[in-house]
């Protein structure tokens, strides 16, 4: 291609060369999969070692001792307080214990609002149920048994159902008020503080 300047004289012009549109896109495409990648581990990492997540996990794991302890204390202070008030005289008093904490997860798994949860935490509650029955009836051994079985239960609750209105500190605080419930009513038994068996023509109905 040519360019005249003057009448009869020309120059000749070169033109540029097209830009290759599909390369360059390409490139854009490449550089783009190199970066996001980087961003993409870059963000759990942080968010990871920021201070607001190990504050929060540090809350937990306070809240969990927290837990240990009171469960323990609670468990020595409800005994003594039903030993001085005379509420263990009733060979009723532990069996209802047992009923009582084996009905937590159920009103947690109706804090949750998960069916299967509240499916699984219905039988778990009817066994020990059954047997605090049988201990009442029978033989309180069985409700000091079912007193530490719950509380072992209470260690692997989370393997055995996903229940998610179980709060972070009950595990903790349960099993030890059981086992310390479960201890001191096997000690009660062991002195003769309180009878094991139902006393002749007192026996309830079974």
């Amino acid at each position: 291609m040519y360019l005249q300047i003057l009448p009869g004289r020309s120059l000749p012009m070169r033109m540029p060369k097209p830009q290759n549109r599909t390369y360059a896109v390409r490139l854009r495409v490449r550089r783009c999969l190199q970066v996001r990648p980087r961003l993409h581990l870059q963000t759990p990492l942080s968010g990871a070692l920021s201070p607001a997540s190990g504050n929060r996990s540090d809350h937990e794991d306070e809240r969990k001792f927290m837990g240990y302890g009171i469960g323990s204390l609670l468990s020595v202070v409800v005994a003594v307080f039903a030993r001085a008030a005379g509420l263990d005289r009733d060979r009723a008093f532990y069996p209802t214990v047992v009923i009582v904490v084996a009905h937590y997860y159920v009103l947690f798994a109706v804090m949750g609002g998960t069916t299967h949860a509240l499916l699984v935490e219905l039988g778990l509650m009817s066994a020990f149920v059954v047997v605090a029955v049988a201990g009442f009836q029978r033989n309180l051994w069985w409700a000091a048994a079912a007193l530490v079985g719950h509380g072992v239960m209470d260690i692997f609750h989370a393997g055995l159902v996903t229940n998610a209105g179980v709060p972070a500190y009950w595990p903790a605080f349960c099993m030890t008020y059981d086992v310390g419930a479960g201890g001191i009513l096997a000690w009660l038994l062991m002195r003769a503080k309180i009878p094991a068996l139902p006393r002749s023509g007192t026996r309830e109905p079974s």
